[in-house]
C-alpha cells in the first residue's frame, strides 16, 4: 500500500515546525485564520503541484512567498510504501517552489540541527543524510514532479520510478478531483464524463480539433479556388481557365514581340550600318549617272539638229520639185489649151509655106508677065491699097502690140502682185501649216514614244521591289520556319531525353528508397514487437511469479532464475507460489550444478532500460525512415530542380517556336495576300498604264488626225487663198485681157474691115484686073486661083510669124519643164524616200537615245529615290536612337542580316513598341482579371499584388508553368486526398471514439448501482446518472460525417470534391463539401482544441433528497441545504475519484489518496461518519476542517491549530485513533 504518510512544516507558512501524520482520516480544528486551510493547501500541493489551483486569492501572498519565506523553509512529505518510506522535500529555489526526492524515512535530524535551527541549505541537509541515502536532482518542472508521483514513466529516468504512488499516464483527473472537492467547485457533467472516460483506459481517446482546424483552415478558400477551375459559365466555358489561357497567350505574344523587337533591333543595326556604307557609293553612282544622262541628252540634241538640217534641205528640194512640177503642169495645161502642137506644126511648116508662096508668085508672074502694064498698074493699085491697108494695119497692129504690151506689163505687174500676195499668204499661213506639220510630226513622235512605252510597259515589272520584298520575306520566313522546325524537333528530342533521364533517376531513387524503407520497416516492426513483448511482461508482473520471487525469495536470480522460462513461467500470474518451510537447492527434488549456466535473469529495471533502449532505437529507426522519405523528397526536389528547368526551358522554347511559327504562318498568309495584292496591283497598274497608253495612242492619233486635218485645212486655206488670189489674178488678167481683147478686137475689126475693104477693093481691082486681063486675053481663073492661094499662104506665114516666139517658149518650157516632169516626180519620190529614211534613221537613233535616256532617268530616279531613302533611313534611325523608348537591344550593336530599309524597321519597331505597350496593358488586365478570382491567401499561392511589369511577366511565367505542368490536377489530387482523408479520419476517429459507448454506459450503470448498493442511510435517497446524445455541434457534425463516410465507404476511394460525372456523385460532392464547410464554420466559432470521449455524449444528474427531486440536470448546484449540497458533491467526487483511482493503473492500484474538505462544518453530525466510511471503503482518506470538533472520535487524527503571541501557528494533536482500517 502506498500513500502520503505525513507532512512536516519547517519555517513554512508561519509554522516554525509541525510534524503532522496523515495516514488516516484527519480533522483540523481552529478558529478562522489560524492556518487550517494553509495545511490543506499544502496537502493539495502534494497531489496537484499547481500553485494556481490552490484557492489562494490574488490579494494574498503568493504560494512561494508564503510557504517558503526563508532559505531554510521546507515542507516535507513522507510517503509510505511497502519497502519503506521516502521523502518529498519542497523548498524554494530561485524564487519558486521546487522538489527533491529522498529515498529515506523522515528524521527531524536531517533538516534541523541539534541546536534546533533548520539547516540553511541543501549542502547541510545532504551532509546530515550521509552518503548512503539516495537523493534526486532538483525537480523544477511541476509536470515532471506529477509524472514521478503518479507513475507516468514515459520519458522519466528509471531511478524516479520508485517514487510513484501509482503507475498511470492518465492521472490528471486524480489531482483535478481532489482540488475540485477542496475548492468546493461546481460539479459539472464534463468533469464526471472525463472521469468516467479516463476510467476506461489509461489513454483518453481524443480528436484533435486544432489539427482539423489547421487542415481545414483554408478549406473554403481552397475549395472555392479549385472549384473555380471547374465552374462553367452559361456557354459551357471554364472562365478561370479561359482567363489563364488568355494570360498565357498574351505572355507568349509579348515574348514573341519582345523577341521580334530584339530581331528588329539587330536588323536595324545591320541596315543602318549598310546604309552608312551605301550612301557614298550611291552618291558616286548618282554623279556618274547624271553625267551619262547629260551626254545622252547632248547626243539627242545633236541628232535632232542634224536631222532638222537635212530635213530642211530635203523639204526645200521637194518644195522646188513640187514648184517645178506645178509650173510644168500649168505650162503643159496652157500649151494644151493653146493647141501648141498644131501651132508648132504650122510654125515648123514655114519654109514649106514660104516655098509654096514663092512658087505661086512665080506662077502668077508667068501668068501676068504679058500683061505687065496691066499687072503693074493693078499691082501698083494693089500695092497702094495694100500699102494703105498695111499702114492702117500696122498702125492698128502697133496699137494692138501696144495694147498687148500694156497687157503683158499689166500681167507682169499683176503676176508680181500675185506672187507677192501669195508669198505673203504663204508667210501668213506657213506658220500655221508648219505648226500643224510640226504638230503632226510631234504626234508621230509621241505615237512612236507611246509604242515604245507600250513595249516597255509590257516588259516592265511593276512594284518589283515590293513583290521582290514579299518573295524575299516569304523565302526568309520559310527558311526560319524550317529552321524553327528543326529547333523544335531538337527541343522535343531533348525534352524526351531529359524526361527519360529524370524518370530513370526517379525510378532508381524510388527503388533505393523503397528497398531501404522496406528494411527499416522490418526493423521497426521487429522493435515494435519486442517493445510490445516487454510491455506485456511488465504489465503482467503484478501478481506474477516474478513479483513474488522479488518479494519473498532473495537472490532467486542465481538459482531458479537460471533455469526458469521467463516469458512462459516467470511472468505467469496464475502459479500461486508459496515458500516451503524447508528450502533446498533442488528443482522438484533434482539438484543441479548451475555454475556452468551463464543465464542472467533481467530485472524490471533492465527490462525497462531495454524497453527504453528499444524505444530510442525505434525512434531512431523511425527517424531514419522519415529521413529517407525526407531525403527522397529532397532528392526528388533536387531532380526536379535539375531537370524541370531544362524541360521547362525547352517547352518554353517549343511554345515560343510554335507561337513564332503560328505568327510566321500568319505573316506568310499576309505576305501571300500582299503578294497577290501587289501582283494584282502591278497587273492592274500595268493594265491601267496600258489602257492609259492606248488611250494616249487613241488621243494622240486623234490629235494627229486633228493635226493632219488642221494641216490639211491650213493647206486648203493656203490653197484656197492662193487660188482665190490666182482667181482674182486671172479675173483681173481676164478683165485686162478682155479690155485689150476688146480694144484689139475693135482694132482687128478695123483691120478686118479694112481688110475686107481691101479685099473688096482688091476683088474689085482683081475683077477690073481680070476684065482688063480678060480683055487682054489672060487666064483669069488661073490667076485668081493662084492669087487666092498666095493670099492664103501669106495669111499662114503671118500666123507663123505671130506664133514663132510662142513655139520657142514652148520648146524651152517643154525641154526644161514638161519633158522633165517624170524626172521631177522621181526626184521628188527619191527626196521623199530620203526624207523618210532620214526620219526613220533619226527616229531609230532618237528612240534608242530616248530609251537610253529613259533608262538613265529611271536609274537616276531610282538612285535619287534610294539616296533619299538612305538619307531618310539614316536620319530616322538617328532620331529613333535618341528617343526614350529606343530598345536597349538596338544599343547593343548586335546585327542580323536583312533586306529591309531602316525606315521600315524603325516603323516596325515603333509599331512593335506600341504593340508591346498594348500587350503589356492587356497582360495587366488579363492578370488582374485572373487574380481577381483569388484572395491574397489563395490556395495556389498566386501573387495578387503586382506592381511592375516584371511582376506581371513573372506571374504569367509562373501561371504558364502551372498550366503546362497541370498543377491544378496536383492540387486537386492533393486536396481530394487531404479532404477525403479528413473525412475518413473523422469517420475513423469518431467510430473509434463511439465504439466505447457501451463501456461508458456500463460505467454509468456501475456508478448508479454502486450508489444504490454502497450508499449510507441519510437524506440522499438517490443519486443517478444517465448518458444523453451530445449537444456539442462539432461532435454532432462529426458524427454526421462519420455516417456519410460509412455510407460511402467504398466510393470514397475515387471521391472527387471538385467534379463528378453522375448526378449522384455531384450530390455526394455537395454533401461532402457542405459538411466540411460547416465543420470549418463550427471550428472557427469554438475555442476548444480537441474533442474527447466526453463530447460524444451529455451526462445528466438526478438527485433525490428526501422528497426533493432535482430532475435530470447537467450541473449540480443548490440541490438542497448547504450541508446537503456539500454532501452530494463530496459523495459524487469521492465516487468519481474512486472510479478513476481504480482504473488509473491496471498494473498498480494498491494506494490511498487524500480528499480535503474545508466545509465539513456544514455537514450534519450524523452524516460525517457516513461520508468518512463512504470514502474509506474506497481507500480514500478525508481531511476535514471546522472551527470546532464534530464527532472527533470518527477521525484517526484530530489537530487543533492556534496562534501564539508572535502570530505563529502551532499545531497540536488532540486525538489519535489507532489501527484505522
Amino acid at each position: 500500500m502506498r500513500y502520503l504518510n505525513r507532512i512536516v512544516f519547517i519555517n513554512s507558512a508561519r509554522v516554525n515546525y509541525a510534524d503532522i501524520p496523515v495516514d488516516g482520516n484527519v480533522h483540523f480544528i481552529g478558529t478562522q485564520g489560524v492556518g487550517k486551510s494553509t495545511v490543506l493547501r499544502a496537502l493539495l500541493f502534494f497531489y496537484n503541484a499547481d500553485k494556481m489551483k490552490l484557492g489562494i486569492s490574488k490579494e494574498k501572498k503568493s504560494f512561494d512567498e508564503y510557504y517558503f519565506p526563508y532559505a531554510n523553509s521546507y515542507v516535507i512529505y513522507e510517503v509510505k510504501r511497502d519497502e519503506g518510506c521516502y521523502l518529498v522535500m519542497a523548498f524554494r529555489s530561485q524564487g519558486r517552489a521546487c522538489f527533491r526526492f529522498l529515498d529515506i524515512a523522515y528524521d527531524k535530524d536531517f533538516f534541523i540541527s541539534p541546536e534546533g535551527r533548520a539547516f540553511d541549505g541543501w549542502d547541510q541537509i545532504r551532509e546530515a543524510l550521509g552518503r548512503k541515502v539516495y537523493y534526486s536532482r532538483k525537480i523544477e518542472k511541476y509536470e515532471e514532479y506529477r509524472n514521478i508521483i503518479f507513475g507516468n514513466n514515459k520519458g522519466l529516468p528509471p531511478e524516479f520510478r520508485k517514487f510513484a504512488i501509482t503507475e498511470s499516464s492518465q492521472y490528471q483527473n486524480i489531482p483535478r478531483t481532489i482540488q475540485n472537492v477542496f475548492l468546493n467547485s461546481k460539479l459539472e457533467a464534463s468533469f464526471i464524463k472525463d472521469t468516467i472516460i479516463m476510467s476506461l483506459s489509461e489513454e483518453n481517446a481524443t480528436i484533435d480539433l486544432s489539427q482539423y482546424a489547421d487542415h481545414l483552415k483554408g478549406f473554403e478558400e481552397e475549395y472555392k479556388d479549385i472549384s473555380l477551375w471547374h465552374a462553367k459559365d452559361r456557354n459551357g466555358n471554364v472562365l478561370v481557365r479561359k482567363q489563364a489561357e488568355k494570360v498565357i497567350d498574351v505572355r507568349r505574344t509579348l515574348l514573341y514581340h519582345e523577341q521580334e523587337r530584339k530581331e528588329l533591333s539587330h536588323e536595324l543595326n545591320f541596315a543602318y550600318r549598310l546604309a552608312g556604307e551605301e550612301l557614298p557609293v550611291r552618291e558616286r553612282h548618282l554623279s556618274e549617272q547624271q553625267e551619262k544622262l547629260r551626254k545622252t541628252e547632248m547626243q539627242l540634241n545633236e541628232l535632232a539638229n542634224k536631222y532638222q538640217e537635212k530635213k530642211i534641205q530635203i523639204v526645200s528640194d521637194i518644195k522646188q520639185l513640187n514648184e517645178k512640177l506645178q509650173q510644168a503642169r500649168e505650162q503643159k495645161k496652157r500649151y494644151e489649151q493653146l493647141n501648141i502642137t498644131e501651132i508648132e506644126q504650122r510654125v515648123n511648116a514655114r519654109e514649106s509655106v514660104a516655098g509654096k508662096k514663092a512658087g505661086l508668085e512665080e506662077q502668077l508672074r508667068v501668068l501676068t508677065d504679058r500683061f505687065t502694064h496691066i499687072r503693074q498698074k493693078f499691082a501698083l493699085l494693089e500695092e497702094q491699097e495694100k500699102a494703105q491697108f498695111t499702114t492702117f494695119k500696122n498702125t492698128k497692129e502697133t496699137e494692138v502690140i501696144g495694147l498687148q504690151q500694156r497687157l503683158f506689163e499689166k500681167k507682169e505687174q499683176l503676176l508680181k502682185q500675185q506672187e507677192q500676195l501669195i508669198r505673203e499668204i504663204k508667210e501668213q499661213e506657213e506658220e500655221k501649216v508648219n505648226s500643224a506639220r510640226g504638230k503632226i510630226d510631234r504626234k508621230k513622235e509621241e505615237l512612236s514614244a507611246l509604242a515604245i512605252r507600250k513595249v516597255e510597259i509590257g516588259h516592265q515589272v511593276f512594284y518589283e521591289k515590293e513583290i521582290r520584298s514579299c518573295k524575299e520575306e516569304q523565302a526568309a520566313l520559310q527558311g526560319e520556319i524550317k529552321e524553327d522546325m528543326l529547333k523544335k524537333e531538337t527541343c522535343n528530342r531533348r525534352i524526351k531525353s531529359t524526361t527519360r533521364e529524370w524518370e530513370l533517376e526517379g525510378q532508381a531513387l524510388e527503388r533505393e528508397t523503397a528497398s531501404a524503407q522496406k528494411e527499416l520497416s522490418r526493423r521497426i516492426e521487429e522493435a515494435d514487437r519486442h517493445i510490445a513483448e516487454i510491455a506485456t511482461l511488465l504489465k503482467s508482473r503484478q501478481g506474477s511469479l516474478y513479483e513474488w520471487l522479488n518479494r519473498e525469495y532473495p537472490r532467486w536470480e542465481d538459482t531458479i532464475g537460471k533455469v526458469i522460462d521467463e516469458k512462459q513461467v516467470l511472468f505467469h500470474t496464475g502459479l500461486s507460489p508459496q515458500l516451503m518451510e524447508k528450502i533446498s537447492a533442488t528443482l522438484y527434488g533434482v539438484k543441479l550444478d548451475l555454475s556452468g549456466i551463464g543465464k542472467v535473469v533481467k530485472t524490471i529495471g533492465e527490462y525497462e532500460e531495454e524497453q527504453q533502449e528499444l524505444r530510442t532505437q525505434l525512434q531512431e529507426l523511425k527517424k531514419q525512415f522519415n529521413d529517407l522519405s525526407v531525403r527522397k523528397e529532397e532528392e526528388a526536389v533536387r531532380l526536379k530542380k535539375k531537370y524541370q528547368p531544362l524541360i521547362k526551358a525547352d517547352k518554353e522554347e517549343v511554345i515560343r517556336l510554335d507561337y513564332r511559327n503560328e505568327q510566321h504562318q500568319k505573316k506568310l498568309q499576309q505576305l501571300a495576300a500582299a503578294l497577290i495584292t501587289w501582283q494584282q496591283k502591278a497587273a492592274d497598274e500595268k493594265a491601267v498604264l496600258l489602257l492609259q497608253v492606248e488611250e494616249q495612242v487613241r488621243c494622240v492619233t486623234a490629235q494627229r488626225m486633228e493635226a493632219e486635218e488642221e494641216w490639211q485645212k491650213s493647206i486648203a486655206v493656203l490653197d484656197k487663198r492662193i487660188k482665190a488670189k490666182e482667181k482674182e489674178f486671172r479675173q483681173r488678167v481676164k478683165e485686162e485681157t478682155e479690155q485689150v481683147e476688146t480694144a484689139t478686137a475693135l482694132l482687128h475689126a478695123g483691120i478686118a474691115a479694112a481688110g475686107i475693104k481691101l479685099k473688096e477693093t482688091l476683088v474689085a481691082l482683081q475683077q477690073e484686073y481680070a476684065k482688063e486681063l480678060a480683055g487682054e486675053g489672060a487666064d483669069t481663073s488661073r490667076i485668081t486661083m493662084v492669087t487666092d492661094q498666095i493670099g492664103k499662104l501669106e495669111n499662114e506665114l503671118r500666123f507663123i510669124e505671130d506664133n514663132r516666139t510662142l513655139v520657142i517658149e514652148y520648146r524651152k518650157d517643154k525641154r526644161e519643164l514638161i519633158d522633165r516632169m517624170d524626172e521631177f516626180r522621181n526626184d521628188k519620190q527619191l527626196k521623199e524616200k530620203e526624207l523618210a529614211g532620214e526620219q526613220e534613221k533619226y527616229e531609230q537613233k532618237r528612240l534608242s537615245l530616248v530609251r537610253e535616256a529613259g533608262e538613265q532617268r529611271t536609274v537616276l530616279d531610282d538612285l535619287n529615290r534610294s539616296l533619299e531613302e538612305l538619307r531618310e533611313d539614316i536620319r530616322r534611325t538617328k532620331e529613333f536612337c535618341q528617343q526614350e523608348d529606343c530598345p536597349v537591344e538596338l544599343l547593343s550593336g548586335a546585327e542580323k542580316e536583312t533586306g529591309k530599309r531602316c525606315k521600315i524597321l524603325v516603323e516596325d519597331l515603333i509599331r512593335n513598341h506600341y504593340r508591346i505597350i498594348e500587350w503589356e496593358k492587356d497582360l495587366r488586365e488579363a492578370v488582374n482579371r485572373f487574380t481577381g478570382n483569388f484572395s491574397e491567401q489563395n490556395t495556389f499561392h498566386f501573387r495578387t499584388r503586382l506592381t511592375t511589369q516584371d511582376d506581371f511577366m513573372d506571374f504569367a511565367s509562373e501561371l504558364t508553368d502551372f498550366i503546362d505542368n497541370d498543377k491544378i490536377a496536383e492540387f486537386e489530387q492533393r486536396s481530394n486526398k487531404a479532404y477525403t482523408d479528413i473525412i475518413r479520419q473523422i469517420g475513423k476517429e469518431v467510430s473509434d471514439m463511439m465504439s466505447r459507448e457501451g463501456a461508458i454506459q456500463k460505467v454509468i450503470n456501475d456508478i448508479n448501482d454502486d450508489f444504490v448498493e454502497r450508499n449510507f442511510a441519510g437524506v440522499i435517497k438517490s443519486i443517478a446518472l444517465r448518458a444523453m446524445p451530445s449537444e456539442n455541434k462539432i461532435m454532432q457534425l462529426m458524427q454526421t460525417i462519420r455516417d456519410f463516410n460509412e455510407e460511402h465507404l467504398f466510393s470514397l476511394g475515387s471521391f472527387d470534391l471538385f467534379s463528378g460525372s453522375a448526378e449522384k456523385q455531384e450530390e455526394n460532392n455537395r454533401k461532402a463539401v457542405g459538411y466540411l464547410q460547416s465543420l470549418v464554420k463550427e471550428l472557427s466559432l469554438t475555442s476548444e482544441k480537441e474533442l474527447t470521449l466526453s463530447d460524444t455524449f451529455d451526462l445528466q444528474f438526478r438527485i433525490v433528497e428526501n422528497d426533493n427531486d432535482s430532475g435530470w440536470v447537467e450541473k449540480l448546484a443548490n440541490v438542497g441545504s448547504d450541508g446537503t449540497d456539500v454532501l452530494v458533491k463530496a459523495m459524487i467526487n469521492i465516487m468519481l475519484l474512486n472510479v478513476f483511482k481504480e482504473k488509473a493503473s491496471r498494473r498498480f492500484s494498491d494506494f490511498r489518496l487524500h480528499c480535503m474538505m474545508d466545509e465539513i462544518g456544514k455537514l450534519r453530525p450524523n452524516n460525517i461518519q457516513g461520508i468518512l466510511n463512504f470514502a474509506n471503503s474506497r481507500n480514500i482518506l478525508l481531511v476535514n476542517c471546522s472551527p470546532t470538533s464534530y464527532r472527533a472520535t470518527d477521525y484517526r487524527y484530530t489537530y487543533i491549530l492556534n496562534k501564539d503571541s508572535q502570530n505563529i501557528t502551532v499545531v497540536k494533536r488532540l486525538i489519535r485513533k489507532e489501527a484505522e482500517s
